[in-house]
């Protein structure tokens, strides 16, 4: 059975006029949930910043399809290293209301993977094609999900086991 996650919407004031910003979504999501904070890239996240020149706690792409930027940020409870979380700003839904994924599918880092991406979903046992970019988070390089926006909410697609 396909699990669709549960996200939260806060809805606290109307969106700020112009463009979603990697700065202004910030700022919102330290609003929205301040018992979490961004993942700090320090220990094995620096050297993989380092090492491929990308930010594994950051992604940017069109996740709903608007042809507009948005913004994801790993996640982790202020105090504790284990509860992590990814929050997104969408364009279409302006930088005031930003989406919390949780219950991760593993502990790790976060990318885009690029609509159109063929896969297989290892949960479903079928393959098919990212029809927006996607949010994938990995471990190890060896297992991993992404977060697909269909329908107002993320999907969880198993594309790495």
């Amino acid at each position: 059975m396909r699990q669709l996650l549960i996200v939260s919407l806060v809805v606290a004031a109307p969106a700020m006029a112009g463009e979603v910003t990697m700065r202004n979504c910030n700022e919102a999501v330290e609003n929205q949930w301040s018992t979490f904070r961004r993942v700090p890239v320090e220990g094995e996240l620096l050297r993989i910043k380092n090492q491929y020149k990308y930010d594994p706690a950051v992604a940017i792409g069109d996740f709903d399809g608007d042809s507009k930027k948005d913004y994801a940020f790993l996640l982790e409870q202020r105090g504790s290293k284990g509860t992590k979380a990814i929050a997104v700003c969408l364009s279409s839904k302006g930088v005031k209301v930003p989406v919390l994924i949780t219950n991760l599918y593993v502990d790790g880092t976060i990318h885009v993977t690029a609509k159109g991406t063929e896969y297989y979903d290892f949960e479903a046992r079928k393959e098919g094609k990212y029809k927006t970019d996607g949010i994938t988070i990995s471990c190890c390089e060896c297992c991993g999900a992404t977060y697909i926006y269909a329908n107002g909410q993320f999907e969880q697609i198993i594309d790495g086991d």
